[in-house]
């Protein structure tokens, strides 16, 4: 048989057309006890005329511009009607991770001019309810300017956008702000009080301790014993937990705004913070507009306090302000110089090379030297310094 009679044979054997069938009718709608059961939201209010420990909550809103300062956020991104959006999360293990689900969002929202705290606490029943208790969350959360966490930006927000992501939903976007407090709460209490957990600092700075409050690491057991039918009730001490976790975060951002005040009484540790924040991060020309406003009261503070007084003069001089951070190291080499070495260094650079007088600079390098020589671990201060010596010496 050739080719051509081979072919012939297996096109009689091609199957007839497929003939066009019916589809199935849709199945019918999941019986009531195949749902998934409801989300459940909880609301309260909280009024703002009141206090948590020793301080206002009225004072967490307006948001100071320096407080963005403080925490790094680009200051195009402020404005003084942000409304504001809370947010905590509790979890079913602290790792974080794929397999880790968010079983209860707490949310608080703070609108400027209004006088109270909004607080809705979103619970969820089972894992199968989970696309429909993240859709109201992100439609929550999207309505809002500026979110605040406690250690969000490490741990609630990356696990929200994953668990987000793989239940097919679109991720909060990457351009809305997040002010997150452990960032400007850490430098401003960690070298007064050491540990900056949520809980010590409602104790030792905002003055609340709770009262028989649920250990976080005990709540995603909490949760797992509700799973495997524990009654419903036994979840209320995690409940309470999230609601202090919200309002201590509210109290946080009011006690840090007053401390942020740049207009009322002066806190020289506060704006010591803020100008090593803006030093840190090179924001120069911020610090210039603030230096404009407020450069006398500034100055007359750094001259009380060495750490403000070096943080000042270093930003001075990186910004250009020559004649004040040359005065600013010569007051700390005249009465801190065992506590701002540096200043003597500073002193001579600057008469040296900006005012030209090297005479100047010979006498005060040799009053440092006989200072620094009385300090047995400054050693390489002196030699630098007898180099300095060396070159001013053939100048004059």
């Amino acid at each position: 048989m050739d080719r051509k009679e081979k072919l012939q044979q297996l096109l009689k054997l091609r199957p007839a057309a497929r003939m066009e069938t019916a589809r199935p009718p849709a199945p019918d709608p999941a019986p009531d006890s195949e749902r998934p059961p409801e989300v459940e939201c909880r609301e309260s209010i909280m009024e703002l005329s009141g206090c948590h420990g020793e301080v206002p909550l009225s004072a967490a809103c307006p948001v100071r511009p320096q407080l963005f300062h403080l925490a790094g956020l680009p200051l195009d991104s402020w404005s003084d009607s942000l409304r504001l959006a809370f947010l905590d999360a509790e979890t079913t293990g602290l790792a974080g991770g794929t397999g880790t689900y968010i079983f209860l969002m707490g949310l608080a929202f703070l609108d400027p001019g209004r006088s109270r705290l909004t607080l809705r606490q979103y619970f969820l029943p089972e894992p199968s309810a989970e696309e429909d208790f993240l859709r109201r969350i992100r439609a929550e959360l999207a309505e809002s300017d500026l979110l605040v966490c406690f250690n969000g930006k490490s741990y609630d927000l990356p696990l929200l956008q994953t668990r987000l992501v793989m239940n097919g939903l679109e991720p909060l976007g990457a351009g809305q702000p997040v002010l997150d407090l452990l960032f400007p709460a850490r430098r401003y209490w960690k070298p007064l009080l050491g540990s900056c957990t949520l809980q010590n600092l409602e104790r030792e700075a905002i003055g609340f301790a709770r009262r028989g409050d649920l250990p976080g690491a005990l709540v995603p057991e909490m949760y797992f014993r509700y799973l495997r039918g524990a009654d419903r009730a036994t979840l209320e001490p995690v409940f309470e937990h999230n609601r202090l976790d919200l309002i201590g975060m509210g109290a946080l951002l009011a006690l840090l705004n007053r401390k942020m005040s740049l207009d009322e009484a002066l806190d020289s540790h506060a704006l010591d913070c803020l100008l090593r924040s803006l030093l840190t991060r090179g924001r120069l020309e911020e610090f210039r507009h603030l230096h404009r406003s407020h450069a006398p009261r500034w100055h007359q503070e750094a001259r009380r306090h060495i750490g403000l007084g070096r943080t000042l003069a270093l930003l001075c001089k990186r910004a250009g302000f020559r004649q004040e951070s040359y005065d600013l190291f010569t007051h700390l080499s005249i009465h801190r110089p065992r506590q701002a070495p540096e200043s003597l260094e500073e002193v001579l650079i600057y008469e040296e090379h900006y005012l030209k007088d090297a005479p100047l600079a010979l006498r005060h390098c040799d009053e440092f030297m006989m200072l620094a020589a009385s300090w047995p671990d400054r050693a390489d201060l002196v030699q630098r310094l007898q180099y300095r010596r060396r070159r001013l010496s053939g100048k004059v």
